[in-house]
């Protein structure tokens, strides 16, 4: 809309009131401040009239590559004994993990399930230094000596694979459904190591879990053939539209206006409730749809319209502007309606003419070298 400065509205309350209330002293309707276009803005604002907007437009156009699997079911193992060996040097332990651990330096951990001659315990509370993405140490408190066996777990952690990268950040919140043992509810992603590992705060401990197929709730992972350059903000006037998919239609969509994540190149992620079976070879196509002027913004030689001469809007005839997205619209009006009087209380019909006339009141009476305005 218009932006108005305070001598443009100051002056706007000027005319509104010379052209409203009754005015006592002789005077003549030339010194009255003359309407700038700013000013008729704000008369057309404050009545609710009419406006124009700057036409709606949208380009559409297909991404280069296409859909070729959909799922959901992405966890395919989980497990607590990710350490796999345990050695000291006499003043710390030093520990090997089979996958990516997580860790950071200074992380206060628990660990537990190793056997074997090692002293002290590699069973043990301690401090984090890290090493690399697959090794750590924490403290021994004294010299050790001995051999560790069997594999160890982190109290409190439980490590995931998934199929595709998973886009998942330390403090999502997640659900995992779908997998024996190690199911979840709301429970904290505490580290994401590697684009396809993840691992949760939880305090269950049982068999490794593998050759299956969990759930992610909420979420559902798209893969395309080739780079689809998507980004996860697409912005408030972007529509992706997901056509061409059979199975599971309801993997297509044609609303969506941003994405929950894009873990790589050839994966994006949408949040949905959708249950379906996966898919897997197929060419669903890739639409994006987007809208030059979601705002309605006025700019260029759009306007608010000002009030025709002698003529008001009507605010008691009111009516609400507005466009439904995918439209093409190129200009709107309201309907409020016009009449005669120019700004009179009440909507009471009188004229107004912005012409040199005396005006004064003689015994209450309003006389005038012009028309009268009642």
């Amino acid at each position: 809309m218009p932006t108005l400065s305070a001598s443009d509205y100051t002056n706007y309350l000027k005319f509104k009131a010379a052209s409203q209330s009754a005015i006592r002293p002789s005077i003549q309707t030339r010194d009255n401040v003359t309407l700038s276009q700013s000013m008729m803005n704000a008369m057309t604002l404050t009545s609710q009239a009419a406006f124009r907007v700057v036409p709606y437009n949208s380009v559409s156009s297909v991404v280069g590559t296409t859909v070729s699997a959909v799922s959901m079911t992405t966890v395919s193992a989980a497990r607590t004994d990710v350490l796999s060996a345990a050695t000291a040097d006499g003043t710390k332990i030093t520990y090997t993990s089979s996958q990516a651990h997580g860790l950071a330096n200074g992380d206060s951990i628990t660990i537990s399930g190793f056997t074997g001659t090692l002293s002290p315990t590699p069973n043990r509370t301690g401090v984090v230094t890290v090493v690399d993405a697959t090794s750590f140490t924490i403290p021994a408190v004294a010299a050790a000596s001995g051999t560790a066996t069997a594999t160890g777990s982190i109290t409190g952690r439980v490590y995931y694979t998934t199929s595709v990268a998973n886009g998942l950040l330390a403090n999502d919140v997640i659900s995992i459904t779908g997998v024996t043992t190690f199911t979840a509810s709301n429970a904290t992603v505490l580290a994401a190591p590697t684009a396809t590992t993840f691992v949760l705060s939880s305090t269950t401990t049982g068999t490794a879990v593998s050759a299956q197929t969990g759930t992610i709730t909420g979420l559902v992972y798209y893969t395309t053939a080739a780079a689809h350059g998507l980004s996860a903000n697409l912005g408030i006037n972007t529509t992706l539209i997901i056509s061409g998919l059979t199975s599971t239609l309801a993997f297509n969509t044609n609303s969506l206006t941003s994405l929950y994540r894009v873990p790589s190149t050839t994966v994006f992620i949408l949040q949905s409730n959708v249950v379906g079976t996966a898919i897997t070879g197929q060419s669903g196509v890739l639409t994006l749809t987007v809208v030059s002027n979601p705002n309605n913004s006025l700019t260029g030689l759009n306007y608010v319209r000002p009030r025709n001469p002698e003529r008001t809007n009507n605010p008691k005839n009111l009516s609400t502007v507005s466009w439904a997205s995918g439209s093409s619209i190129t200009s709107t009006t309201s309907s409020k309606t016009q009449q005669a009087g120019g700004l009179p209380a009440n909507n009471v019909v009188g004229s107004y003419h912005r012409i040199p006339q005396n005006a004064g009141w003689i015994q209450g009476t309003m006389i005038s070298s012009g028309p009268k305005r009642f």
